[in-house]
């Protein structure tokens, strides 16, 4: 284990790192690499022979994967034309128009396709799956539901620093000192319990518009540390969605919200969080879409007995977001984002403001007509500057805090609703504020269900 005196990792080095992971992920290929076009290919073979439904398949998934779902519609439905018994085809069609956002003409190509006499049971399994979803789709009012629970398992459950000693401001001397630890990391199991629910509700506008509300409740249990570690969190957003412009290569779309939330540690109120914010969609040509959210709540923090300085950190603060999002296939996502926090408080301490980043990837791997694969994986960093020293534990410099995050997570099916889940996350913060500096692994194993 490293002594308390061994430097820390610099933070130009890990965002040198960060950096260039983004860049490999991101960048375009190379100035002058030979660039290949499978996509113009496929057009190609398929209007040289138009009777291969085949060659029309392939050139729609491609023309799918980049975004063209127009272009993808148009040739199967030219070989529906040709031969119309191809119920296969019916159901890659449903499949396009309810992507597209056109509900309707998916339930009716599935409808179609469950009508015909001679259609294989694969395909007619398919057919039923496509059509209640595209039902549903189509319903005025929606409501999905997930439960999650799970074991998790915590190496520094209590989020104590691993130094042996910190320094801390001792007044009968006038100066810092070095403090032996008195709390120790300790690693921990955790019983946790979620749940979500997303309502939407049409509301009929000429452009694309509907009133969106979320929920969400979170409950963690230890088995072993004080009960004033155990979170609790009840969260709630509603508001609007609608469509600003909509054109052949560019859709926004707007969404104002009102939004509170409650978190508690122990059972007892740690603070109430209420606001507001605006969130702009941008979904362009080509896979590419544009995120923009604005945050802005209040804090109302209340001390506890295990928590008795929480008072402290009430006020208002803000948060901006922005995100860029792209589908490298339709199983395939990456995005990134950068963030900005800026928060006030009672005592000028605990004002802080600060940068973040992250990157992220996700991919699904179809294994039935009914039943897929999950995948993700996340990295980030944040950086936290406080607006003035905290008196209590050194007068001569203010804190400043610098967090990275990473995980993985799988979901096996195990039920077209029900799978298996599998989670890792690591987490590492470094500050000037020996307090508040640790680090943490977690692994948990769970089950999700969706309603």
């Amino acid at each position: 284990m490293p002594s308390a005196q061994q430097a820390e990792p610099s933070l130009g080095v890990k965002s040198v790192a960060f950096a260039a992971l983004l860049c490999l992920y991101l960048a375009p290929p190379a100035f002058g690499q030979a660039a290949l076009d499978p996509m113009q290919d496929a057009f190609a073979a398929m209007m040289a022979n138009p009777g291969q439904p085949d060659l029309a398949l392939r050139y729609a998934q491609l023309a799918a994967a980049q975004g063209d779902a127009r272009a993808a519609i148009a040739a199967l439905e030219r070989v529906l034309r040709i031969n119309p018994s191809l119920d296969n085809i019916r159901l890659e069609l449903a499949s396009l128009h309810l992507a597209a956002g056109s509900p309707d003409l998916a339930a009716a190509y599935a409808r179609e396709a469950l009508s015909s006499p001679n259609i294989p049971p694969d395909v007619a399994q398919r057919a039923r799956l496509l059509m209640a979803r595209a039902e549903r789709g189509a319903a005025r009012s929606t409501l999905d539901v997930r439960l999650n629970a799970g074991l998790r398992y915590d190496s520094n459950a209590n989020e104590a620093t691993a130094l042996r000693s910190v320094p801390v401001f001792v007044p009968v001397l006038q100066d810092v000192a070095a403090v032996p630890t008195a709390v120790r990391g300790r690693s921990d199991w955790s019983l946790v319990l979620g749940a979500s629910a997303e309502h939407r509700y049409d509301l009929g506008l000429q452009r694309n518009g509907s009133w969106d509300t979320n929920a969400a409740l979170y409950e963690q249990r230890f088995a072993r540390i004080p009960r004033g570690y155990d979170l609790s969190i009840a969260t709630l957003d509603t508001g609007p969605r609608f469509d600003v412009a909509d054109g052949d290569s560019a859709r926004l779309t707007l969404r104002p919200f009102v939004t509170a939330s409650w978190i508690g540690y122990g059972g007892e109120t740690y603070t109430w969080l209420y606001g507001g914010g605006l969130t702009a969609q941008l979904a362009l040509a080509r896979n590419w879409s544009v995120e923009l959210t604005w945050l802005g709540r209040f804090g109302n923090y209340e001390n506890s007995n295990f928590r008795p300085r929480a008072r402290e950190i009430t006020g208002a603060e803000q948060i901006m977001t922005a995100g860029l999002f792209y589908a490298l296939s339709s199983q395939t996502r990456m995005s990134a984002a950068v963030s900005y926090t800026d928060a006030d408080a009672r005592e000028p301490w605990w004002a802080r403001s600060g940068l973040g980043a992250a990157l992220a990837v996700s991919s699904v791997l179809p294994i039935s007509t009914s039943l897929e694969v999950g995948t993700s994986a996340r990295l980030g960093v944040r950086r936290l500057r406080f607006d003035a020293p905290d008196p209590f534990i050194d007068p001569t410099q203010s804190r400043r805090d610098t967090r990275w995050e990473a995980g993985a997570s799988l979901q096996l099916p195990v039920a077209p609703s029900v799978m298996l889940t599998l989670d890792y996350e690591w987490y590492e913060q470094n500050s000037n504020y020996g307090f508040y500096e640790y680090g943490n692994h977690a692994v948990m194993l769970g089950v999700r269900v969706l309603l």
